[in-house]
């Protein structure tokens, strides 16, 4: 949680400062940047928790395709 705060403190000063030369696409691009580091660490949990399910479930497919081709071989 630390490192997402210091992230959208650094984000934000840094927007400031260059808001006065920003064009338009460049001010909606760190906009955009910002409510990515504020996504809530939850979500990126989810996220992250879903990723590994998919995973784990194309190993266990393989797992069981190759257990399936040596079996068939006996």
């Amino acid at each position: 949680m630390r490192y997402n705060r210091t992230a959208i403190i650094l984000l934000f000063l840094a927007s400031l400062s260059h808001a006065q030369d920003a064009t338009p696409s460049e001010r909606e691009t760190i906009q955009q940047l910002v409510q990515q580091v504020t996504v809530p660490a939850r979500t990126k949990t989810a996220a992250i928790n879903v990723l590994r399910i998919r995973q784990h479930i194309v190993h266990l497919g393989t797992l069981r395709n190759s257990f399936t081709a040596s079996t068939s071989l006996v």
